[in-house]
Order: structure tokens, then C-alpha cells, then sequence
């Protein structure tokens, strides 16, 4: 159950905090946006997944469900640690620019972790080190190793007592790569020592952390590598089925996924145990759970693996109520957030209901006019229909910047938003904020390119592309402009603080 307390929120990917190192990290500047989400009245952080990224750069395709990203490491911590010279952070080739470069985080910072982590090692004081090891052993091992194997073999065919997980075969690459499998488990130590201290931080300060879970796993990851049982696979470990979703206004052939299903039988007699630690592990990491396409608990679009388009899936039920069942037993005080956007069925309602799960309420969708160029006072993402269980955004990581998306509407759309909420548009942003504070919504959680009131060219991601995305920054100065404090007079006034 959520705590029902009215409380606004930030959005923001710690890759995206302000930084000269090429990257947002969880260094002296995540601290400074923790005492700016603090100064603004917010009491929740939205932090998005944690991971490594995969394709595109993505944190929704990560080669671990468990696994930290190591770009997010704080070099500056690390020199105040003793584990780097300060003078290796003198080279940076990226100073303030305003857009993350992927390549010379990879070219750049990554010799700095691996060097950081080869002197830890040398060091040898660590007692925390080998305890962290053990207590992770269950998925960090195989963590390692993969990322060894990936970093050898690519995306090439691996050899086939590798994929298989034969017993020698491990051993023998678990010998051959003993030392850059000991630095990847050192990356992770400072990866979640860098977190547990900030998330401290901020908790002392009365903010609560919302992370996130996304339902599929990626098909080049450890976990389906490692557990191929849990998943819909022929004899040679292939997915027989992937994941997607069907033809709908967005797109006439559906969107092809392409991540690995669950074989939710093998799931349910295991006693969902591989799902518990997933969840565990995150609720150990943040102080709410927000999970990603929750309408696939109910039921899944399951699309034939060799399929070049989703149009011939079909839905496959997914044991939803015995699963949150049990998640409720184990957990039985953890806070949980449904993402149910997208075509949601009674089913699915249903499901988010009973558990008393709060819904998301996105205000873009709610004031986009239809062909009869009017709002449609049915949609449940009007602010006139919303329910107290419920979460409220501007938009979302995956929405235009409000500013962007304001911009590209037609004169007339722009015309009844304007009339909705009595107001010109000169300070549409702001308005579309206020509405949302203003609203019955129990939580109120703002992207922060809306707070900065910036436009298109901050958007965080275009689902379906690839390239340019994920890859915004904020600049320093965006910390001590004027936004906090009109957010914290919002706050105030609207009973969030």
C-alpha cells in the first residue's frame, strides 16, 4: 500500500546530473541535487532503472537484472579514496557540455574505473569487499563472468559449451579470467557503496527513492544466459517466443521487442523465487518499486522468435493475482507503483486494484484533442478523473519535454489547453506543473527538463529509435536558478510539502 501522504517528486536519471567527467555520477553533485529536490519541497526522487544500459544506451535493455551501472561510479570519490591520482582528472575530454558522450564515457572513464579497481586490489584493506562478494555470490558470479564472455566473444556465436554453461567449460574461463573478473566485481562494490551512501543521504533528509523494475529481461544479458529455464526456449536454449505488443494507433505492425518470455509455469513451482530476489534486491537499493509494463502480469503478447513484425502474436495469460500474492507476503510493507499506460483491459485493472497499487496519470495524454477536435472528457488522464491511488506526471521519459510536445501541437489543441486551464500560454509549462500539484493525485512527480521549462531538444528517449537517446545532462547553473523555489511554493500550496 502506498503511503497516502500528498507528496510531489522529481524525475531524473542520475546519468543525467550535472558533471565534468562526461557522465552524471553519484559523486559531490548527485549530494547538491539531493539538497535541491530537499530546498524545493519534493520529497521523492525518480531515479528510473539503475543497471548497465544496453542497446542505444538504454537502462530499460541492461545485461543485468542485478547489476549496477558503473558509469554512474564517481570518479571524485575515488580520488578522495586514494584509489586514483587527482591529477587522472585533469585529462577530462568532456567539461560541461550538455549532452552525455557515450563514446568517450567508454574511451575515457572506463580505463579510470579499471584502474581505480586494479589499485583497490593491490590495497587489499577492505573488509566490506569479500562480505559484499558473498552476499552477491547468487548474482554476481555469473555477472562477471558474462561480461568477460561479452567483452570476448561480442555478439558472435559463443562457443557452445559456454552457452550451455557446461561445468568445465566455466571453470576454465573462471581460471583464464580470474583478474578481470575480480576488477568487475570491484566496479560493483563501488557502484552500490556510491549508492547505499547517497540514498542515505537523501533519506535523512526525508526523500524516499522511486525505482524501477522492467518486466522482460534483455536477450543479451546474465540473467537469461544464467536461467534459461525460467524462459520460453527450445532444446538449444533459442526463445521459441519474444516479447512485444500487438498493431495499435502507434504503429499497424505492433512493436517487436524481442526480449526473452517467462515460462511462468516453471516460475510458479520455483515458488517465483528468481522474481522475489529481483524484487528484494531493488527494494534493498530504493524506497519504491514503480514496475515497468505491468499490464504483462496479466497477460503478454507472445510473438513466434523468428517473426520480422509482432502483427502474429497472441495474449498469453500470466499469473498476475498469485504472483502479487506472494510478493505481498514477503513483502508485506514495500511501497509499489504500476506502470498500467497503453491499452489496459478490466483484467488489468482489476489486478492493479486488488493490491491497491497506484496508476500512472499522465497529463499529456489527457489534453491531446481527437478528430472532433475536442478533449474527450472520458479519458482517465484528464485531471478532472483522476483518483487520490493514483501518480501523476507531466510526462515521462518516454514523452516529448512538455515544452517540445506544447510546441508541436496544432493552433486548435494548443487553444483548448489554454481554455482548460483559463491561462495564455506564455507560461504553459508551469501551468500544466500547477494543475498537476493542484490535483487529487496522492503523488506528483515532474521530468526535471519541465521544471527547467526546456524544450524538445532535452527529450530523454524515443521509443523505437535508436541513437541520440538517453543522453541529456542538466548544466550546474540549473541548481541554483529560480525553479526550486516556484516548485516549493507549489508544494506548499497545494498540500505536498
Amino acid at each position: 500500500l502506498m503511503d497516502r501522504k500528498r507528496a510531489a517528486g522529481i524525475l531524473l536519471h542520475p546519468a543525467s546530473l550535472p558533471s565534468q567527467n562526461c557522465i552524471g555520477d553519484l559523486g559531490p553533485r548527485a549530494y547538491q541535487f539531493v539538497d535541491f529536490i530537499q530546498a524545493s519541497g519534493a520529497r521523492l526522487w525518480q531515479v528510473l532503472p539503475l543497471g548497465p544500459v544496453g542497446c542505444g544506451e538504454s537502462p530499460y535493455d541492461s545485461p543485468s537484472a542485478f547489476a549496477g551501472n558503473t558509469y554512474l561510479i564517481s570518479l571524485n570519490i575515488l580520488v578522495e579514496k586514494g584509489f586514483l591520482p587527482e591529477s587522472d582528472l585533469q585529462s577530462t575530454p568532456c567539461l560541461e557540455e550538455s549532452r552525455i558522450d557515450y563514446g568517450n564515457v567508454r574511451r575515457w572513464k572506463l580505463p579510470l574505473l579499471e584502474k581505480a579497481a586494479e589499485k583497490f586490489l593491490e590495497s587489499g584493506e577492505d573488509d566490506a569487499y569479500p562480505l559484499f562478494c558473498r552476499e552477491n555470490s547468487w548474482w554476481l558470479d555469473d555477472y562477471a563472468l558474462f561480461q568477460c564472455l561479452r567483452d570476448h566473444y561480442g555478439t558472435e556465436s559463443w562457443d557452445p559449451d559456454i552457452t550451455a554453461r557446461e561445468k568445465n567449460a566455466l571453470a576454465r574461463w573462471s581460471e583464464k579470467k580470474r583478474d578481470v573478473i575480480e576488477k568487475e566485481k570491484v566496479l560493483q562494490y563501488f557502484f552500490f557503496s556510491q549508492w547505499k551512501s547517497l540514498k542515505n543521504y537523501a533519506n535523512s533528509r526525508q526523500i524516499r527513492i522511486i525505482g524501477d523494475i522492467p518486466i522482460f529481461v534483455s536477450l543479451q544479458s546474465a540473467d537469461f544466459w544464467a536461467n534459461r529455464r525460467l524462459f520460453h526456449t527450445d532444446k538449444n536454449g533459442t526463445p521459441t517466443v519474444v516479447a512485444g505488443v500487438p498493431p495499435d494507433y502507434f504503429s499497424s505492425t505492433g512493436q517487436l521487442w524481442g526480449n526473452p518470455l517467462y515460462d511462468w509455469n516453471i516460475h510458479k513451482k520455483e515458488g517465483y523465487s528468481w522474481w522475489l530476489r529481483r524484487i528484494g534486491h531493488l527494494a534493498e537499493m530504493t524506497d519504491i518499486i514503480r514496475i515497468d509494463h505491468f499490464r504483462g502480469f496479466e497477460a503478454y503478447w507472445a510473438v513466434p522468435a523468428l517473426s520480422k513484425t509482432a502483427e502474429k502474436g497472441q495474449w498469453v495469460k500470466a499469473p498476475g493475482m498469485d504472483f502479487f500474492k506472494k510478493v505481498r507476503e514477503q513483502f508485506p510493507d514495500l511501497q509499489i507503483m504500476a506502470e498500467d499506460l497503453g491499452v489496459i483491459t478490466d483484467e488489468v485493472r482489476d489486478l492493479r486494484d486488488t493490491f491497491h497499487f497506484p496508476g500512472m496519470k499522465v497529463m499529456q495524454f489527457g489534453f491531446e484533442g481527437g478528430g472532433d477536435r475536442k478533449l474527450d472528457p472520458s479519458n482517465v488522464f484528464l485531471p478532472f478523473n483522476y483518483t487520490s491511488n493514483s501518480v501523476v506526471y507531466s510526462g515521462t521519459h518516454d514523452n516529448n519535454t512538455t515544452r517540445g510536445w506544447y510546441n508541436n501541437l496544432p493552433g486548435w489543441n494548443r487553444d483548448l489547453i489554454r481554455r482548460y486551464l483559463a491561462r495564455p500560454d506564455d507560461d504553459i509549462v508551469w501551468d500544466i506543473i500547477r494543475e498537476g500539484m493542484k490535483s487529487c493525485a496522492d503523488f506528483a512527480v515532474f521530468p526535471m527538463q519541465d521544471i527547467l521549462d526546456l524544450g524538445e531538444k532535452a527529450r530523454m528517449n524515443l521509443p523505437s529509435t535508436v541513437g541520440g537517446n538517453w543522453s541529456w545532462k542538466m548544466q550546474l547553473e540549473d541548481l541554483n536558478g529560480f525553479a526550486g523555489s516556484r516548485f516549493r511554493e507549489m508544494a506548499e500550496l497545494y498540500g505536498r510539502m
